[in-house]
């Protein structure tokens, strides 16, 4: 007989993830970059942010490893942006914060949160305090990917994988359905699909969280390579776009 727990368990390997999700960012940004108006390509991609989010979330509320994250996402925030800023300006006419500003503005708030809950001091204070620091750090989501709807994503995840409670189970659900639903009456055919790839994407993720090893084979190493493909594979394909298209 089967062993469905056992297959479970080893059907959210870590360093599997992060491979499906870099494919399919790939494959979201040859749409993004080469062929705009192939919405294939870009319904593929909504699995992407989820996969991050979800494994950048259990990180963070199983192992509080805070103080590892925010310099290096700043690293790479701050790296990507200096090599996509300028394509983006050229092609779009604009630019906005990529999506390694989108975790670490999230990362910055949950990080001030922990710090705030651990405090000895009267509890109205910390909840202003609280309330204050992820009213803040929201308002900046929007200058990001994502925006708002990305944040609360990774705050909902977080939440969830600290507490197990149902309610941040919903509220991620809830916000999934909310992150690409900006047009939704403007072209359901196109904005449907989007939010049911990436609902699906995100209850997946949280009903098989339940059967993570503890210990897993890791094999993407060193870590930094896995960082640095985000504004590299950017880089080319805006190269290709500008010489062959």
């Amino acid at each position: 007989m089967l062993n469905i727990k056992k297959i479970a368990t080893h059907s959210l390997n870590f360093d599997i993830l992060k491979i499906v999700a870099l494919i399919t960012m790939v494959i979201d940004h040859i749409g993004y970059t080469l062929l705009p108006y192939n919405m294939d390509l870009r319904i593929i991609g909504r699995t992407t942010f989820p996969i991050f989010a979800f494994l950048l979330s259990y990180h963070l509320a199983k192992q509080s490893i805070f103080k590892k994250y925010i310099p290096r996402l700043f690293f790479f925030a701050v790296l990507s942006t200096l090599v996509i800023a300028p394509f983006d300006l050229k092609f779009n006419g604009y630019f906005k914060l990529n999506i390694f500003w989108s975790f670490l503005i999230a990362v910055l708030s949950l990080f001030i949160f922990d710090k705030i809950s651990k405090e000895k001091t009267d509890k109205r204070l910390k909840l202003f305090i609280t309330a204050l620091c992820f009213s803040f750090f929201g308002a900046l989501s929007y200058l990001c990917d994502y925006k708002l709807t990305g944040f609360i994503l990774i705050l909902s995840l977080y939440f969830y994988f600290k507490t197990n409670n149902k309610i941040f189970f919903a509220t991620a659900l809830i916000d999934s359905a909310l992150i690409n639903s900006d047009d939704l009456f403007v072209a359901p055919q196109i904005v449907v699909p989007f939010v049911v790839v990436t609902v699906l994407t995100t209850f997946y993720l949280l009903h098989q969280s339940k059967y993570i090893q503890k210990k897993q084979t890791r094999f993407l190493k060193p870590w930094w390579i896995f960082y640095f493909f985000y504004p590299v594979h950017f880089l080319i394909l805006y190269l290709i776009k500008t010489y062959y298209f």
